[in-house]
């Protein structure tokens, strides 16, 4: 059985100058993240650019994270494409990758739709050798009412809420089933707390051990010093959230990593958000 726990990073993509994949800052960063305990990566997703992937530069961004991966870190490939047949081949490639479980979005093409929604999850989980989580669901994709009929399925091992998770997934707190996950930096302390298993992170490309620490506050009681640090990051997570990648990759520049430019038609934020990107992070430990 999948066990996910504690934080879970989306890792971002370097490119070099060519909009090419750079496979040896991919393993710089892989190598920098094995040194914190960040639990799992999820490689391709939004937040590496999957969408701006081929499926030849996704399959050798699998090949690198496995390579560059360092100890026991869970990894997961972010799998979903348009057809759930397309889907499903990405699956099995992700299985010959070595990775431990697949991500897969919600489709863009049904909107709204939680029948279909729930159509697509089903049909990837019915055939998929991986087990499958759900990725970044809310209540416009897949109300709370909707949520037990998904979470029932045995190949489905968690689903990830972008929207306050205690409300949303409710039906899984607690459960020996499907695992609940939450990618809402506010109040995660509480979400931790009040029984989610994981936190799927972007920050955690930039301040893994800030996160970390978050989390092993919950772990060991700490629930004020928990609240505490996750108070200090409220400038930066709203940077995220209206700068997306390009404001990621600055963040990651300044804090040892490589971010580097995004791909094309992205581009990197402009001298004014970068100050304000340096600003927020000032006195955060990475």
């Amino acid at each position: 059985m999948l066990k996910l726990r504690g934080v879970l990073c989306p890792i971002a993509t370097p490119f070099n100058h060519r909009g090419e994949l750079y496979v040896t800052k991919i393993r710089h960063n892989l190598g920098r993240l094995g040194l914190t305990k960040v639990s799992g990566i999820i490689v391709g997703s939004t937040w590496g650019e999957g969408p701006l992937l081929g499926e030849a530069d996704l399959f050798k961004l699998w090949s690198e994270a496995k390579a560059g991966a360092v100890g026991d870190v869970q990894l997961i490939a972010s799998a979903g494409a348009e057809s759930v047949s397309e889907t499903l081949g990405r699956c099995r490639l992700a299985q010959e990758a070595g990775f431990s479980a697949v991500w897969v979005a919600p489709h863009r093409t049904f909107g709204p739709d939680p029948g279909l929604q729930l159509l697509y999850f089903r049909s990837i989980a019915d055939r998929s050798p991986l087990p499958v989580i759900v990725g970044e669901v809310d209540k416009t994709v897949l109300p709370t009412s909707e949520i037990e009929k998904l979470a029932a399925h045995p190949n489905i091992a968690a689903i990830c809420s972008r929207d306050e998770p205690l409300t949303h997934l409710k039906a899984l707190i607690g459960t020996d089933g499907c695992g609940a996950l939450s990618s809402q930096l506010a109040g995660i302390s509480a979400a931790l707390a009040g029984g989610i298993k994981a936190a799927v992170l972007p920050l955690a490309n930039v301040l893994p051990f800030h996160l970390i620490s978050i989390e092993e506050a919950i772990r060991t009681r700490e629930n004020e010093a928990a609240a505490d640090l996750e108070s200090r990051l409220g400038a930066i997570d709203a940077l995220l959230l209206r700068h997306g990648v390009a404001g990621l990759k600055h963040a990651m520049d300044l804090r040892g990593y490589f971010g580097g430019d995004p791909r094309l038609p992205l581009k990197r934020v402009n001298p004014s958000v970068q100050a304000a990107i340096e600003e927020a992070l000032e006195g955060l430990s990475s």
